[in-house]
């Protein structure tokens, strides 16, 4: 007597890990989700988690964590990568990344690997974008110092508080906030809300609100 017998897997296989990123999830049953992140100065090419679904696939490729030709940068850390990287990067590339950090704070660069052809390939610092007058032209294979960009920007000029209303807020840098409401029986005619803006000249996002009797 011979007895066949037909198993079907309720789960799609492992679909493995990223180079330079991490797993979240380990069920990979019908229906289950796994999502994926990268190590620091990494990019996801497809946040999207995978989900298994009924013909036991992934409905999509398992994602890959790449070190892109420029980025933004905002925070209290980051981290730059060059193209493709630990791996040499590619020929005539022309990559900018932007660091932003709030007002009256300053950035500090710590190197930790530099190598770059010297004499044909290298790294500018500049502040506010300007390139003709950078902070520092690197290149070659010595290790760069820490290098420290400080700066203190002006902050806007005191509103005020209108007649029969209250503010909330005592800061006016560059993206500070004040919010403001009315004493009872009164309405706010205006923005509620105020930003400190950057820009050549500092300037409130809204005028001065004014309390209406109602």
């Amino acid at each position: 007597m011979h007895l066949g017998v037909t198993l079907e897997s309720d789960s799609c296989l492992d679909p493995g890990i990223p180079v330079n990123g991490r797993r979240h999830g380990s069920n990979f049953g019908i229906r289950s989700t796994v999502t994926f992140t990268c190590d620091p100065g990494y990019t996801l090419s497809d946040d999207e988690p995978l989900v298994c679904e009924r013909n036991h696939q992934w409905n999509h490729a398992l994602p890959s964590c790449d070190a892109l030709c420029g980025g933004y940068i905002h925070g209290k850390s980051g981290t730059v990568l060059s193209p493709g990287f630990p791996d040499f990067y590619p020929n005539s590339l022309n990559c900018t990344w932007t660091i932003e950090v709030s007002h009256g704070k300053g950035v500090q660069m710590i190197f930790h690997t530099f190598h770059l052809e010297s004499s044909h390939d290298y790294l500018l610092i500049t502040e506010d974008g300007s390139f003709t007058e950078p902070v520092a032209r690197l290149t070659g294979s010595v290790l760069p110092h820490t290098i420290k960009a400080e700066y203190d920007l002006e902050p806007c000029d005191d509103p005020g508080v209108p007649a029969f209303s209250r503010r909330i807020g005592f800061h006016f840098g560059v993206g500070d906030s004040l919010t403001f409401s009315c004493f009872p029986g009164y309405r706010l005619e205006g923005a509620t809300k105020l930003t400190c803006l950057g820009g050549g000249r500092r300037v409130w996002s809204a005028p001065l609100p004014r309390a209406i009797s109602t």
